[in-house]
């Protein structure tokens, strides 16, 4: 038990496999070429690199349209207002990778591999216990519509804190010697007819995103699955994709959140933009408004002078009718 734990690395160059056990405490462990070609590995570095740069502007988009409008803040809401937090920190993980690929080996050290897997671990764990929440959610409300109001913000924000806690429950154990993370075999890291119409679209927002964070994740799952039993079984370069592929999730759930929701459509565009679009398109909208003003004065003056002049003018018809009345008198 006192004894350190001795780890067989293959390591292959040039399709010639060698074996050799390397301590863990060894920096040359931590710092190891990858046995995935360099320019291969690159070009997926450069491509983690643009996934943490569009992943942290849709996330923090969400984050801010949510903190921004009040009227966002429905419990549903609560669920992805949690997804674009952790999707938002776990942009740093994919950032560490991404340049440790450019550069062909791991530049963190041990406690760098260690805080990305937890993140990466958290992000995973944390976004399908939140996105089991949202279903059972989203079920509920289809198939009571009329107790929906018993979804309350407080009790999603409950529910989406007991699943993120689930999730660190989870990740921390790792870190308490259940298990361990170390480096990836391939990229070097961690372990009515409206109501029909509606129910249509929350149908439509919950399976697209199970079916792809299913499809983003699995993959990812199959292969550590396996190279966790056999590291020959799966090419390093395999699971070098399967990983990018699954951590990309954080951009393409803001975004089929984003194209899914109706109310983060109106509220993610800058409604003054769009003002400022439209008047330069229609020649002015200031001589528009100015006009209807001036319209809407016209239009309150004009039953003012048309009752004024009716009584001007039978005021005059009634003088000259006494007048008459006094001349024939006095004759």
């Amino acid at each position: 038990m006192g004894e350190q734990r001795r780890i067989l690395v293959e390591m292959s160059f040039d399709n010639n496999s060698s074996s050799s056990v390397i301590e863990r405490d060894n920096p040359l462990f931590w710092s190891r070429v990858s046995p995935v070609d360099c320019n291969a590995i690159r070009i997926i570095g450069i491509v983690q690199l643009l996934v943490a740069f569009i992943g942290s502007i849709l996330n923090g988009s969400l984050i801010q349209s949510f903190v921004k409008h009040k009227e966002l803040r429905t419990p549903p809401n609560i669920f992805i207002f949690f997804i674009a937090v952790i999707g938002f920190t776990a942009t740093v993980p994919v950032i560490l990778v991404a340049t440790s690929n450019i550069y062909c080996r791991w530049l963190y050290g041990k406690a760098g591999c260690l805080a990305e897997g937890f993140m990466v671990f958290f992000y995973g764990g944390s976004t399908s216990y939140i996105l089991c929440a949202v279903s059972l959610s989203r079920c509920y409300i289809i198939v009571k519509p009329f107790d929906a109001k018993k979804v309350t913000v407080k009790k999603c924000l409950i529910v989406a804190i007991v699943a993120t806690v689930m999730a660190l429950v989870w990740t921390i154990a790792p870190l308490l010697g259940w298990n361990e993370y170390t480096l990836e075999h391939g990229i070097k890291t961690e372990l009515s007819q409206r109501r029909v119409e509606m129910e249509r679209r929350i149908v439509k927002s919950v399976v697209v995103t199970i079916l792809g964070f299913f499809m983003a994740w699995t993959p990812y799952g199959v292969s550590s699955f396996i190279s966790a039993f056999s590291s020959t079984l799966t090419p390093p370069l395999v699971i070098s994709l399967c990983a990018i592929f699954a951590k990309a999730s954080v951009v393409w759930i803001p975004l089929l959140y984003i194209s899914t929701s109706t109310q983060y459509k109106l509220k993610f565009v800058d409604l003054k933009d769009m003002e400022k679009t439209a008047t330069s398109q229609g020649g002015g909208g200031d001589g528009q408004t100015q006009i209807n003003s001036q319209t809407a004065t016209t239009v309150r003056r004009t039953p003012q002078v048309q009752v004024e002049e009716p009584s001007n003018k039978h005021s005059q018809d009634f003088t000259a009718i006494n007048d008459e009345t006094n001349n024939k008198s006095a004759t």
